[in-house]
């Protein structure tokens, strides 16, 4: 099946989650539609950290349709092993242009996503529909993440190769504070006398 998010075809064989999303036909130009997505691509593996899959699915799709939207409904597949979610799946959580509804407050993916739905709530209810700015914040996780597993690695010998790599990473745009505070971390864990 396409998801009319884009020319990429995702299908619900092999994926963890699907939405269903209902746009409110009087900001769709009078068309009463729907649309169901799912979270793995066709022609690929879902990755692992699934719930970095859902935070992007979400965010993708309300980036780009939550001007046209009535409600979103966000399910997970019970049984990973078959390749449908009809009779197999559970309401997540239910997402209107104003705020989301929790369905299934004491499932492990919805703790997951505390953070994640605390401040996509929060972006609703204020009207702040910028969110991709959600997906930065998960960026800025991964990074970190990333610096973490240098530090413990003792990934660079000298403090000439740590400047050098930590300019390199500035010239990509990543955020400064996030690079400087690696770098100190790194100095006094290696470099420091």
């Amino acid at each position: 099946m396409k998801n009319q998010f884009s020319d990429r075809i995702f299908v619900p064989s092999g994926s963890t989650f699907m939405h269903e999303f209902y746009f409110d036909p009087l900001k769709n130009e009078g068309k009463d539609a729907n649309m169901n997505g799912y979270s793995r691509r066709d022609g690929s593996i879902e990755p692992m950290d699934k719930t970095g899959v859902l935070r992007n699915m979400v965010a993708r799709i309300l980036d780009r349709y939550l001007p046209k939207m009535a409600v979103m409904e966000v399910y997970q597949k019970n049984d990973l092993s078959q390749g449908t979610f009809e009779n197999n799946r559970t309401l997540l959580f239910t997402i209107y242009p104003t705020g989301i509804q929790l369905n299934c407050t004491g499932h492990k993916t919805v703790g997951e996503l505390k953070e994640f739905l605390d401040k996509l709530n929060h972006k609703l209810k204020t009207g702040d529909h910028n969110i991709l700015d959600l997906m930065e914040s998960l960026k800025r996780r991964k990074r970190a993440k990333i610096y973490q597993s240098y530090i413990f690695s003792n990934s660079f010998k000298t403090l000439d190769e740590l400047e050098r790599h930590c300019q390199a990473e500035k010239l990509q745009g990543i955020d400064a504070s996030l690079i400087e505070e690696f770098k100190s971390h790194y100095i006094k864990m290696y470099f420091a006398a």
